[in-house]
């Protein structure tokens, strides 16, 4: 773990660092639990990991909305505890990054809201900047126009 500190603390905007830090801890209580069975340090190391992705929501809400949405196995989604912040992360991007806005659908979607799922999920399409004539649909614009038609089709339109 010594490695991404001082990786972190030589250039703080490191965000490899800053995201591979709570996966370490994450392996090393892991390690601790598992093979070494010491379970005092393996509950500091998942508390470590637990505290560092404390702070990375609270710096970018959007990381938990996706999770949140996103998870599987699909029993562990949980859209109405990621509707908060999907909404914060679209506030945060004043609407201007598609993806978040893509979430915010997917939380609405997951709360069996169809009508505002498709709404925001053509703000969405609506944010992207247009494909050039001949090129090929960008791969993100697909998973929104995708999960659109399935809103679309499940709120019977």
């Amino acid at each position: 773990m010594a490695v991404h500190w001082s990786a972190l603390a030589a250039d703080p905007t490191n965000d490899k660092a800053r995201n591979n830090l709570p996966v370490t801890a994450k392996n090393l209580g892991d390690l601790y639990y598992y093979q070494i069975g010491n379970y005092p340090d393996a509950l500091k190391a998942y508390r470590r990991a637990a505290e560092l992705l404390e702070v990375q929501v609270r710096a970018d809400p959007a990381n938990i909305a996706w999770l949140a949405v996103t998870v599987d196995p699909e029993e562990l989604c949980d859209p109405a505890g990621a509707l908060p912040y999907a909404l914060k992360a679209v506030e945060i991007s004043h609407e201007h990054e598609p993806l978040r806005v893509h979430v915010l659908g997917q939380a609405y979607a997951g709360m069996h809201d169809y009508p505002r799922a498709i709404d925001t999920a053509e703000k969405a399409l609506a944010v992207f900047v247009p494909a050039q004539p001949g090129q090929p649909t960008p791969r993100n614009r697909g998973v929104v126009e995708r999960a659109l038609a399935t809103y679309r089709q499940k709120a019977g339109k």
